[in-house]
């Protein structure tokens, strides 16, 4: 509808030989509008709120926007959009590790859903990746149930009449 139009066109706008702190300062008040606009109703528009957040980087609320990465990401999820869980779940990964690089317990669950996410996909190579830095993760900060969960989810990997070393030693820690 027009609401979709006139979103694309602000796109354009923002992005448009706009200084990179002021296209930053823009996204955050968007986000903050969007959240007051359906304050009663914030799951139909975390996406789109992340979006704003992240695009907002540190001169927003990189907390709010990982937050709000994560939501939009389980609620793709939650509804069969992989593709769009896998974007999420990566910018809520990466904006982490920006931001909150010592925040490992979170790190470590967004690792475990983004392989998820990147397994339904279809993206075996990543997912094999991220869940492969999940379990070493898992290992250095002492998390078997967590260890437990990336070696399960690298068993969905595997490939039929090959012997995979490194996973069967993982699946026995």
């Amino acid at each position: 509808g027009s609401d979709a139009v006139a979103h694309a066109l602000a796109g354009e706008t923002l992005d448009a030989d706009v200084p990179a702190a002021r296209r930053a300062a823009a996204h955050r008040e968007i986000a903050e509008a969007l959240q007051a606009l359906h304050a009663g109703n914030l799951d139909r528009h975390v996406g789109e709120i992340a979006h704003h957040l992240l695009e907002a980087g540190s001169a927003g609320d990189p907390a709010s926007a990982i937050e709000f990465a994560t939501a939009a990401a389980a609620r793709a999820a939650e509804q069969l959009a992989h593709e769009d869980a896998a974007a999420f779940y990566a910018k809520a990964l990466a904006a982490l590790e920006l931001f909150q690089p010592e925040a490992e317990e979170r790190r470590l669950a967004l690792l475990l859903d983004l392989g998820v996410a990147q397994t339904r996909t279809g993206r075996i190579n990543d997912a094999r990746r991220t869940l492969e830095r999940a379990a070493e993760l898992a290992r250095r900060r002492e998390r078997p149930i967590d260890l437990a969960r990336a070696a399960i989810a690298l068993t969905t990997l595997s490939e039929a009449g090959v012997v995979d070393e490194p996973l069967i030693a993982l699946l026995e820690e």
